[in-house]
């Protein structure tokens, strides 16, 4: 495997799995962390609201440019460590950054940074976590995963919240907490075992660099397809992440942010839930169901917005995380089974790419939107092109034939 140790024993692979959880939770609370502080930077610095999803939007820039570079060799590397440190480094830089930003631009290089990192965690944690697995186990993999992805996500937002109701320094404390998490993180796999040379067939195989061509072509239209998902899937959290406590301020209280931002929580948390209740549901089953929830979620969101229902826009939302969770479930899950072990980091990132930057053209999209019209005519459009999506989606999935479940599915934000 890719990622074998020199002692192997019960206690080196949960060590391993606890550090490779440990970093994945760093890099998802810097992402989300910052959520319920979009309002208050807009408020601060007088932001457009294309400003303010720029700001989200230069994070997916970072791990798209991290993914690709990373992605083109980490199967190459026989210890995945490397990489792992060089990641955890530079979601530290990026989290201090932000803790003590004092203008704009400075916000900006702390989000590039903590996608950065996150980029170059994301491929190699997924393809650890698997190495680390056996045929067996395989769903161990997929239940770790999910739980550092889902955990990650909704601290995130909390602890930022909290931060805000307890006014202790919001600004700065969740990004000294997380960048001393993953300073802990970094620890943790520093001190783990050193990586054994792999078999000569695997060296034999990792000779020959993996490209676009030879890691697509067997597997080119169910990869495409996952990967028309995972846009969908991750459009609509980037946008609860960008815009959601923003919608949350207007329709509940505008003076309270905290609360605001801890719909991005409830988002996450219930998309994490559906997560792990359907990772072994028939990959078929879990995307038509996905996508129709996240369809019928946006939509009921934006008839909320229209009659200015607050307990309905909260409904909406936990049904598109629903729809999320399970859509996520099915894409990665088919992209998990397809990926050959020799391009499995480079298609995982690929997979990942997609999803990146799909979500991200998306989401700037929708705040040009709501700067040229409003954010409820932004919301409805969005909702047409779920719906339509939706549709693709169901007429494209008659020409992939069905293949068993075997409830793997991979880290993937």
């Amino acid at each position: 495997m890719s990622f074998p140790y020199s002692a192997p024993s019960n206690l080196s692979h949960p060590l391993a799995r606890a550090a490779i959880c440990l970093a994945i939770v760093s890099a998802l609370i810097g992402s989300t962390a910052p959520s319920p502080l979009f309002a208050v930077y807009k408020q601060h610095w007088g932001l457009t609201a294309m400003v303010q999803t720029a700001l989200y939007a230069v994070y997916a820039l970072g791990v798209v440019t991290s993914l690709l570079a990373v992605g083109a060799f980490a199967d190459r590397i026989r210890d995945r460590r490397q990489v792992l440190l060089a990641g955890l480094a530079i979601v530290i830089a990026g989290s201090l950054l932000m803790a003590f930003a004092q203008q704009v631009p400075q916000l900006f290089a702390g989000r590039l940074l903590a996608g950065v990192g996150t980029g170059a965690l994301m491929g190699s944690c997924n393809a650890a976590l698997i190495d680390l697995d056996t045929g067996r186990k395989r769903p161990l993999a997929a239940l770790l995963g999910t739980l550092s992805i889902t955990g990650g996500a909704a601290l995130g937002p909390i602890i930022t919240s909290a931060a805000m109701a307890t006014d202790l320094a919001p600004l700065a404390l969740p990004f000294v907490f997380n960048a001393v998490l993953a300073g802990v993180a970094a620890l943790c796999v520093v001190r783990l075992p050193a990586a054994v040379p792999p078999p000569l067939s695997a060296l034999a195989e990792a000779d020959e660099t993996p490209s676009w061509g030879d890691a697509l072509s067997p597997v080119a239209l169910p990869f495409a397809l996952s990967c028309v998902i995972l846009v969908l899937a991750w459009s609509s959290g980037s946008i609860f992440m960008a815009l959601g406590p923003t919608i949350m301020r207007t329709l509940d209280a505008p003076d309270n942010a905290a609360r605001a931002g801890l719909v991005v929580s409830l988002f996450q948390v219930t998309a994490g839930c559906t997560q792990m209740a359907t990772y072994r549901l028939d990959r078929r089953r879990a995307v038509q169901l996905g996508c129709l929830l996240l369809a019928l979620g946006w939509l009921g969101c934006v008839v909320a917005w229209h009659l200015d229902a607050l307990t309905a826009f909260l409904a909406g939302a936990v049904l598109s995380g629903v729809g999320y969770g399970a859509a996520f479930t099915g894409a990665s899950g088919k992209v998990n089974e397809i990926a050959p072990a020799s391009h499995r980091a480079f298609l995982s990132s690929a997979f990942l790419v997609s999803g990146y930057g799909g979500s991200t053209l998306v989401v700037l999209m929708m705040g040009k939107l709501t700067d040229m019209f409003d954010l409820e005519t932004a919301m409805s459009m969005f909702g047409c092109l779920a719906v339509k999506t939706t549709l693709y989606v169901f007429l494209q999935l008659r020409s992939i034939p069905r293949l068993p479940a075997r409830g793997a599915m991979e880290p993937g934000r």
